[in-house]
């Protein structure tokens, strides 16, 4: 009875020893294989995560960069645009202006020497004028004194005829 009570608990103790073994090794087994898959899906996560963060990121640095890189374009070419517009008015206002002034010399210059004609051309009437006055006075002159004579002498004939008539003074 003893050895075959002795048999049995070595038997049972060998299999609650198995059992045991057995369970321990399922639940290592199960712990590391949980701890494996919750390991793997953190590090997944995780990498997604990051991978989705960064690629964001980078979309949106990228967006946000090409958005300033237009809208400085746009400016700056608005702004070259407007500067080139202003310079060509500019200069073709200065142009105008030049040719305006030039115009109003040149018809200030034909004014002057219209004026200076009209100047010249009266100066020379009036020494035509004074020169023709005087030669009608010299003449008058003339006439007036070549009268005079005539008749001076028209009086001494007169006188003299006279004065014989009367007389034995001739």
């Amino acid at each position: 009875l003893q050895a075959a009570g002795g048999q049995r608990i070595i038997t049972i103790t060998i299999i609650i020893i198995i059992v045991i073994v057995i369970v321990i090794v399922i639940v290592i087994v199960i712990v590391i294989v949980i701890g494996i898959g919750i390991g793997i899906g953190i590090g997944i996560g995780i990498g997604i995560g990051i991978g989705i963060g960064i690629g964001i990121g980078i979309g949106i640095g990228i967006g946000i960069g090409t958005i300033t890189i237009t809208i400085t374009t746009i400016t700056i070419t608005i702004t070259i645009t407007i500067t080139i517009i202003t310079i060509t008015i500019t200069i073709i206002i200065i142009i105008i202006i030049i040719i305006i002034i030039i115009i109003i010399i040149i018809i200030i210059i034909i004014i002057i020497i219209i004026i200076i004609i009209i100047i010249i051309i009266i100066i020379i009437i009036i020494i035509i004028i004074i020169i023709i006055i005087i030669i009608i006075i010299i003449i008058i002159i003339i006439i007036i004194i070549i009268i005079i004579i005539i008749i001076i002498i028209i009086i001494i004939i007169i006188i003299q005829t006279h004065m014989c008539g009367n007389s034995q003074h001739c």
